[in-house]
């Protein structure tokens, strides 16, 4: 059997290519209005990590700027076009060549492919708006292959209402989801007045009436805590926090929120006429780690558990690093929960792939899991459930509740929040690590940058002052001789938004080793950087 770790994960071993290209369309997992498209797409194509390394010539894919009336909009549209080229330009000299990348237009890359030249094109996310994407710009045609898990078990994944229906249908403790209901963008309110009924009337029936109450609540298309609202019961005060940000007050009534919470919902999904909402109960949890495996040859490779820095409001991820649990239990069971849940992403994978027709062995991309671990009252409410029901304590009423929720015959010792189909932060930053470093693009080389320790940052304050060019400048000076060893900081991102002098920008950086070490080495370039202003 071959080392599947050490093979390339971009493609089988025996394909070839001229043109290795990264897409990053981050803006196809959610419907956005056009500014916050343009500032997402601003930060993120500077974002390339998963560039396919094996061929002539390695490049990113972006859209022709186009022409537009807004003055505004027209700013950060050529913003985001210079960033990608400073980007590009800064991460090839860190690894050794300025001029190392080539930056394609759809027509530009068409030019390369009617030389004959054959092109490995990998997005962000290989869904249904991709291939229309490759098929509008004349791109979906012989020559050029795609690297990305399959686009029919993509849009299974990617859809939140789907995963939670398929995984509540498979009754499966070591791969399950909270209880939840999905409901049309419409009766959120109807639907999450029911459901909090149904938890008050639940802890009561189980002895814990204090237990926390909330609704959460996903579009099935949001993504990275775009498409999300949360409401909970803190202190006393009912308080509805969403994707944007948005304070408001607290609220008297739950219906007040919730109506709130709906017509956020609808506005956010204007653009989706299948707007559906997966509306969760709220959780006390412990931790939230990442699980991603890659499926290659029939077989999966996990990388294990990363850690996520979690939006205080949001709950989304704004970062990752190398996964060390803080729970005793967790660091002691860490290696089991670890292979049950890779063994059920495996499963439950392949099983939608024999449904699609699609034949295992053909598989080879990303799939990631995000896992929450209960905290000790949870832990205790599901015990309690589970007694309750053998001992056939609870009414009738409530018992069907309880199923049509997704209650589990026994206690799970964890839940799945939902699964990214895709690159997450966490490995494009590791992909990111392996380009800058000329390190082979396998699993092997992942799992060593890993152990060795990572942390990527989405949301890193520069000081005031600080120019993002100047600090680019000044880390890739820093690093430049140790960009294969295990102590590095690099650029990541750069703002979408023009430079304010008396405001701070914001930038992501990946650090590599100590994370600790790096943040003392980064103050003295900051204080360096103070000295020359």
């Amino acid at each position: 059997m071959p080392n599947l770790e050490r093979q390339f994960t971009y493609a089988p071993p025996n394909q070839t290519f001229d043109l290795g290209i990264a897409r990053h369309n981050i803006t196809d997992l959610v419907a956005l209005d056009q500014d916050t498209e343009y500032e997402i797409a601003g930060r993120y194509n500077t974002r390339f990590g998963h560039i396919p390394v094996g061929g002539r010539v390695e490049g990113i894919l972006l859209d022709e700027v186009p022409h537009v009336h807004d003055e505004a909009a027209s700013r950060l549209l050529q913003l985001g076009q210079a960033n990608v080229t400073a980007q590009a330009r800064y991460i090839g000299e860190l690894s050794g060549n300025s001029n190392r990348f080539t930056l394609y237009t759809p027509k530009t890359l068409q030019a390369e492919l009617k030389q004959g030249n054959t092109a490995l094109i990998a997005p962000y996310l290989n869904n249904g708006n991709f291939s229309e994407y490759r098929q509008r710009n004349g791109l979906d045609i012989p020559g050029v292959s795609i690297s990305g898990m399959h686009t029919a078990i993509v849009h299974e994944l990617k859809n939140k209402a789907t995963f939670h229906e398929r995984v509540k249908a498979a009754q499966n403790p070591d791969f399950a989801v909270p209880h939840h209901e999905v409901v049309p963008v419409t009766e959120v309110t109807r639907a999450g007045i029911e459901l909090l009924n149904f938890e008050e009337e639940l802890y009561t029936a189980i002895g814990m009436p204090d237990y926390i109450r909330g609704v959460f609540g996903r579009l099935n298309y949001s993504d990275g805590g775009y498409g999300s609202f949360n409401i909970q019961q803190k202190n006393g005060e009912i308080r509805l926090e969403t994707d944007d940000k948005k304070k408001r007050p607290p609220y008297t009534t739950w219906e007040d929120a919730l109506h709130d919470a709906q017509a956020f919902m609808i506005k956010e999904s204007a653009d989706n006429a299948d707007a559906t909402i997966v509306l969760s109960r709220a959780l006390n949890l412990k931790e939230v780690p990442g699980l991603s495996m890659h499926f290659m040859d029939g077989e999966v490779l996990p990388l294990g558990f990363n850690a996520q820095i979690l939006d205080a409001q949001t709950k989304a991820c704004i970062g990752t690093s190398t996964y060390e649990p803080t729970d005793p239990k967790l660091r002691n069971k860490r290696k089991e929960f670890e292979e049950r849940i890779t063994h059920g992403g495996k499963d439950f994978v392949h099983t939608i792939a024999r449904e699609k027709g699609i034949d295992i062995n053909t598989l080879r991309g990303w799939i990631n899991f995000d896992a929450m671990f209960p905290g000790d009252e949870e832990q205790e409410v599901q015990k309690r459930i589970v007694s309750a029901m053998k001992a056939r304590t609870l009414s009738s009423s409530l018992q069907n509740k309880l199923i049509h929720y997704g209650q589990l015959e026994k206690p799970s010792e964890y839940f799945l929040a939902e699964s990214n189909p895709r690159r997450t932060n966490f490995i494009e930053a590791t992909d990111e690590v392996l380009l800058v470093g000329n390190l082979p693009q396998t699993v092997a080389s992942m799992r060593e940058i890993i152990e060795h320790g990572i942390l990527a940052e989405d949301n890193y304050n520069l000081p005031k002052g600080v120019k993002v060019a100047d600090f680019a400048e000044a880390i890739g000076e820093t690093y430049a001789q140790d960009v294969r060893g295990d102590g590095l900081v690099i650029l990541r991102t750069r703002p979408p938004k023009p430079y304010i002098p008396d405001e701070s920008a914001i930038v992501g950086v990946i650090m590599t080793g100590d994370s600790n070490a790096r943040r003392q080495e980064l103050q003295v370039v900051f204080d360096r950087l103070k000295k020359a202003a």
